[in-house]
């Protein structure tokens, strides 16, 4: 499980995360680099909320007369590279020797987020010299210089032609600027040289959430000086450097949800008492915290290509979910400011489905922000004359104050994000039958949804059926059109789950639910036979896109010739397709094989596997992809939907050539574990791990099966 990359400059730097904080790699090991956390989001006039980057911590510079590591590798003096990210325990190992004062000093760095405890981040340096020399090191903790703002609200988002004007900024490549970082200004600081510990507070611009930082050093036989300033906390260490190794040991601490005041001593606590434990008894506890965590793994034989890239997504996953259960998935992971680190219908619809059957628990933030955020989601729907709730574009992680955006076309009318929060909390109930989350956080969020779309749709008299009118279509490219299809389908199934979600619960559910579910619109041409984009067009979408979104999170009713029909067109151009998925589900594993080709090498960094939205948009890893890639593994090549007693088999295996099995070791549903396996000999097979309140018989559907029953993700039997 770990990837080593030899080359000093790299695609896209490694990704660190522990669900709490997030550090990009560097070529170094120890150059500055960008580190965020969960909630903590700047906001200036003109502009987005923005992921605030943390003052940098990780940073590390090595003086040898008047030279410096970072220098010798500006001019490229550096030998015996190898950068190693082990997916196992999420660590980061840099090796080289460097050339500094005209000697080579040997430099290992190992990095890591602790997966213990959230708040906690550890850094060894081990330094060695060819001849005996003497080296000052530098560390400490810095605020950044302000960036370059884009002002993002008075550039796009008052344009009427935002789709394009978006999809231009994809293919100018100018996402890495536009998605830039907010900043933090640090407001105090505090060094306590004497027991080698600093630490200091900072507020994000603007509304200003703050956060603690400490750094608490080792460094035997060191000569520790305190150089900070008003704004860094920063420590000098003279070393006398041999043949023989010497080690400096860098503890990292955090705090949040803490007086103003009291951050940076709390976090200059946690530092201190980090180091009072020591580096090997917390990468114990840290490693040990990963291996539990990868007892749910993916295991793809027979093409090692497909078998690194299903792991590296899932690690991207693991890593990238928030354990605290205020917050939401961040679709481009928690060490990136992509996307501004907003929640996306990605979060709902592609990440938590992905996450469900390895580490349900995880998910529950998703849905506990979509309940916390309703107040604005009322305020949205009431400001367009409906009832209930309407979700936005992108919903903020704002520590202290849940926003929930709607400023453009796009987002006004883009409504299938609030059938998708309805989708995923249902999916949530089907995995874990947890009554209390149904009744006390799914509930909430289904209800508003459904009485949103009730007061929403049009009723046409003379067609005796309701539509949506004026929305704006998943396929981003088309405004303000009738009955887009994926709508429609989300809107249907997401009515369906208000009105069994009430049944269980004993209340019951408003008339108009059903009645709207039962005749909604799904623009259908009835000469071809096939689902139409929109009711503006007599074609469907030309990628397909609408209709493969529809069958698998939606319901979309299809026929044999409909599913042939769909996968007959090459995959899509951007990665968040489950295009592999209808391919498996007609039983056309040559298909399914040039889908999951493309899937796991198109939108591919090469060093550490970090995949893309698109070739054009490389600002960051893009999370929805790596859901798309393990979802069509488990559900298409496994056919396996959602019920509301967990998964089941509804149509028979399908393993496109080259892969002989992939083996699920451990999942979960319903408090019980199963190990799955999917081959050619006896197709689908879920074997039960523990016993427990959910189903315990194993069962397989093998190929030549009855597969003609119809495909409900989630649907209420």
């Amino acid at each position: 499980m770990q990837l080593t990359c030899t080359l000093l400059h790299k695609s896209m730097p490694a990704h660190l995360a522990n669900g709490h904080l997030g550090l990009q790699g560097s070529d170094s090991g120890v150059a500055p680099a960008r580190s965020f956390m969960v909630g903590i989001s700047d906001l200036t006039p003109n502009d987005h909320y923005r992921m605030a980057q943390l003052p940098t911590w990780n940073a590390v510079e090595v003086t040898l007369g008047e030279d410096t590591l970072s220098a010798a590798f500006a001019r490229e003096e550096v030998r015996g590279y190898r950068q190693t990210l082990d997916m196992a325990t999420a660590s980061l190992r840099t090796e080289h020797a460097a050339r500094i004062g005209g000697t080579w000093v040997s430099v290992m760095v190992e990095t890591w987020l602790s997966r213990d405890d959230r708040f906690l981040a550890c850094q060894r340096i081990t330094l060695a010299a060819e001849r005996p020399c003497t080296v000052q090191v530098t560390a400490g903790i810095t605020q950044n210089p302000e960036p370059e703002r884009y002002p993002f609200r008075s550039i796009i988002w008052p344009h009427e032609d935002y789709p394009r004007d978006y999809g231009q900024g994809f293919q100018d490549q100018r996402m890495r600027y536009i998605w830039h970082p907010g900043h933090m200004h640090v407001v105090r600081v505090e060094a306590k040289p004497a027991k080698a510990a600093w630490a200091l507070a900072a507020a994000a611009d603007g509304h200003g959430p703050a956060i603690g930082a400490a750094m608490a050093l080792y460094a035997p036989q060191a000569d520790i000086r305190d150089v900070s300033t008003d704004t860094s906390v920063i420590a000098t260490c003279t070393l006398d450097l041999t043949t023989t190794p010497r080690v400096i040991e860098q503890y990292f601490a955090f705090s949040r949800d803490d007086r103003p005041g009291a951050l940076a001593q709390t976090a200059l606590a946690r530092a201190k008492q980090a180091r009072k434990r020591g580096y090997d008894a917390l990468w114990d506890d840290h490693a040990a915290a990963w291996r539990e965590l990868w007892q749910g793994d993916i295991l793809v034989e027979g093409d090692e290509t497909l078998a690194r890239q299903a792991r590296a997504d899932l690690f991207m996953l693991y890593q990238n979910t928030p354990v605290d259960d205020r917050f939401p998935i961040q679709i481009m992971g928690i060490a990136s400011p992509g996307y501004f680190g907003g929640c996306f219908w990605d979060t709902d619809v592609y990440n938590v489905p992905a996450l469900l059957p390895f580490r349900a628990a995880l998910t529950l933030g998703t849905a506990r922000f979509r309940k916390r955020i309703l107040p604005m989601a009322m305020k949205n729907a009431a400001r367009a004359g409906c009832k209930g709730a309407r979700f936005s574009l992108i919903s903020e992680l704002v520590e202290g104050e849940e926003n929930c955006l709607a400023h453009s076309a796009l987002a006004e009318g883009e409504i299938h994000f609030t059938a998708d929060a309805a989708l995923m909390c249902w999916m949530i109930f089907c995995a874990t039958g947890d009554d209390i989350f149904l009744r006390l956080d799914a509930w909430p969020v289904i209800e508003a949804v459904a009485d949103y779309f009730a007061s929403r749709v049009t009723w046409v008299p003379w067609e005796n059926r309701y539509e949506l009118l004026h929305v704006h279509s998943a396929e981003e490219a088309l405004g303000n059109v009738h009955n887009c299809l994926y709508t429609n389908a989300a809107v249907r199934k997401a009515l369906r789950i208000a009105c069994r979600t009430a049944e269980l619960l004993g209340i019951a559910p408003d008339p108009l639910w059903g009645a709207v579910a039962e005749r909604l619109h799904l623009p259908f041409n009835k000469k071809t036979g096939l689902y139409q984009a929109n009711s503006g067009t007599e074609l469907p979408c030309p990628n397909r896109w609408l209709e493969v979104n529809s069958i698998l999170l939606a319901d979309l009713p299809v026929t044999p010739e409909q599913l042939a029909d769909i996968i007959s067109v090459p995959p899509i151009g951007w990665d968040m397709s489950y295009q592999a998925t209808i391919a498996a589900q007609a039983g056309d594993p040559a298909k399914m094989r040039e889908y999951l080709d493309f899937q796991a090498t198109n939108f591919i960094h090469p060093e550490y596997l970090l995949r893309t939205e698109m070739k054009e948009n490389d600002a960051g890893p893009y999370l929805t992809g790596s859901a798309c890639l393990i979802q069509n593994l488990l559900l298409g090549a496994g056919g396996l939907r959602w019920r509301e007693d967990g998964l089941h088999p509804t149509y028979p295996a399908c393993l496109p050539a080259g892969i002989t099995r992939i083996t699920f070791p451990r999942l979960e549903w319903h408090e019980q574990t199963y190990a799955v396996e999917i081959n050619r000999e006896r197709g689908t097979v879920i074997e039960p791990l523990s016993e427990g309140p959910g189903p315990v018989a194993a069962f397989a559907v093998a190929r030549g099966s009855n597969s003609s029953k119809e495909v409900a993700m989630g649907t209420p039997d």
